[in-house]
């Protein structure tokens, strides 16, 4: 085996190993910090007096993270994009489909600690831009990150993809293996067409089925 190859693999999979154990604790640790409060499973009946129809007017995350901020044309459409820290470059890709890079924010800062942590947001979504016409498919979403590393003139990188984002990762692995260091799936979504209803009702009391319908009706 090649000395240089085997250096660099090494390098890769320490790095594939930290990313996972930091994207473990930042999805999970708040499950760990509110044990106490009530959960999904305690059945307890919540209607709220009044509806609130206006979204409070928040500052994003990004910008209290205060990392640089770039548009960077991709072909024909400009993605969003922020960066921070050195070394070996890491993306970050949401789920969705239609979320945003925002909830990444402030967990991954920490690995700015030992690579260069990139976020962006997927063509149409968040402060990326729309374009109208026959629709997104997966192919594109994966040509629009492969043509964002060549953008920001990267070579190998190791992608991360949560949820709708971690079957990106995997159709981007399939589509790009040479551009990737290292790949890890948080929650991913194996692609899988699921035809059965959802069970989600069951959760919910005939009250707050009633109160949901209100609203839906309003």
């Amino acid at each position: 085996m090649n000395p240089r190859f085997a250096l660099e693999s090494s390098h890769a999979l320490r790095l594939v190993v930290a990313l996972l154990i930091l994207s473990s604790a930042c999805f999970f640790s708040f499950a760990r910090a509110e044990e106490a409060r009530e959960s999904i499973l305690d059945r307890k009946v919540s209607i709220e007096k009044e509806t609130i129809r206006d979204l409070p007017k928040v500052p994003r995350l990004c910008d209290a993270v205060n990392v640089p901020k770039e548009r960077i044309n991709v072909d024909d459409c400009e993605l969003y994009c922020e960066r921070e820290g050195t070394g070996v470059p890491i993306v970050l890709v949401n789920g969705g489909p239609g979320g945003t890079h925002h909830y990444f924010h402030p967990s991954f800062s920490r690995a700015a600690a030992f690579a260069q942590v990139i976020y962006y947001d997927q063509r149409g979504c968040g402060l990326s831009e729309f374009k109208p016409g026959s629709g997104y498919t997966v192919d594109q979403a994966t040509d629009d990150l492969e043509n964002l590393r060549k953008a920001l003139g990267l070579g190998k990188w190791v992608v991360v993809g949560h949820s709708y984002g971690g079957l990106l990762a995997q159709c981007y692995a399939m589509r790009y293996p040479d551009s990737l260091k290292g790949l890890v799936l948080v929650g991913a979504s194996p692609g899988e067409a699921y035809k059965g209803g959802s069970r989600q009702g069951e959760i919910l009391s005939e009250e707050e089925q009633r109160a949901i319908a209100r609203v839906h009706s309003a």
